[in-house]
Order: structure tokens, then sequence, then C-alpha cells
């Protein structure tokens, strides 16, 4: 019985992998799309773009793509001094949510993986508007898509993917147990 157990954790655990590898590459997606429609504008010139034109048409192509609730507010004074990496970061966090669901401490650990310092990837987190509420339901049924969990393994397993127990609790609760 040991043995299974440790299987099927091995196996939830692999499978929070695989999610997240599909999160990415949905992000690499999208990232591509957004260059592609970018650049086909200048395919047919005769001016070779510079790099400076790319960073300018994907900066711009992606802010205008942004859904409404992405899309940078002019009159956001959530802070008078957000810098660069500040501001990417949050929209890193929202761009992250609208594909996986994560729990506070596995988007902060997503965005220091991409190289944000651990100080801009909360500062991120934490201004992106999450409802971890909402979150944990989301990987609680995206779980139980998958595999079938008791009520406690349930629990252990959005604990493990960093949601609190509280949180834990309430997103198996909330898919029915």
């Amino acid at each position: 019985m040991k043995n299974s157990t440790k299987i099927l954790n091995l196996l939830s655990a692999f499978m929070a992998v695989i999610g997240c590898c599909a999160a990415v590459l949905v992000c690499f997606i999208i990232i591509y799309t957004c260059m592609n429609g970018s650049f086909s504008k200048k395919a047919n010139s005769n001016e070779s773009p510079s790099l400076f034109d790319a960073q300018s048409d994907i900066s711009n192509n992606v802010a205008n793509n942004l859904p409404n609730e992405m899309a940078p507010k002019s009159e956001d004074t959530s802070s008078a001094v957000e810098s660069i990496e500040q501001k990417n970061a949050i929209r890193s966090a929202k761009s992250y949510l609208n594909v996986y669901p994560f729990s506070y401490q596995g988007l902060v650990a997503q965005l220091e993986f991409e190289n944000y310092s651990h100080e801009d990837a909360v500062f991120g987190v934490e201004n992106c508007n999450a409802d971890w509420n909402e979150q944990t339901i989301k990987s609680a049924k995206t779980y139980l898509n998958v595999s079938p969990f008791s009520y406690q393994g349930l629990v252990k397993q959005l604990e493990f993917d960093g949601f609190t127990h509280e949180e834990a609790v309430y997103g198996a609760e909330s898919n029915g147990y």
C-alpha cells in the first residue's frame, strides 16, 4: 500500500510539472503569435527591421492585444514609483493566471524562474489582483479531471502546490468534498 501511495504522489507531482510546462508552452505560443503579427507588416518592406524596431513592435503588439483586465491602466495609481520590472512582473503574473491556476507561492516561484528578483516577483503577485480561493478551486478541478483523489490526498496535493491549508480545504470542498 505504501508503494502505491508513493507512486500516486509521484504521479501527482509529475502531472503538476506537466501542467506548468503546458502553461509555459501556451505563453510561448502567445508571444510567438504576437511577434508574427507585428513582423508580418515589415516582411513586405525592402527595409530590414532593427532590433529596436522589433522590441518596439513586440511591446506595442502585446500591449494592444491584452484583454481589458490585463491592459495597463493610465489612471492606475497603485504605486507612484513602479519600476519597469515591477510592471512587467504584474503583467506576467496576470498572464500566467489567465492560462493556469497558481498558488501565491507557486506564482512567485514561476516569476523567479523567469529571472525576476524575489522582490519584483512578490510585488507582481501581490498586485495582480488574484483571487487565491478561485485559483485553488480551479487547481483542484484540474487535478480531479486528471485523476481521482481522496479528500485528504487532494488537500495535501494543493498544499504541496503552495496553497495554504485553508485555501486547499476551500478548493476541495468547493469541488464536492
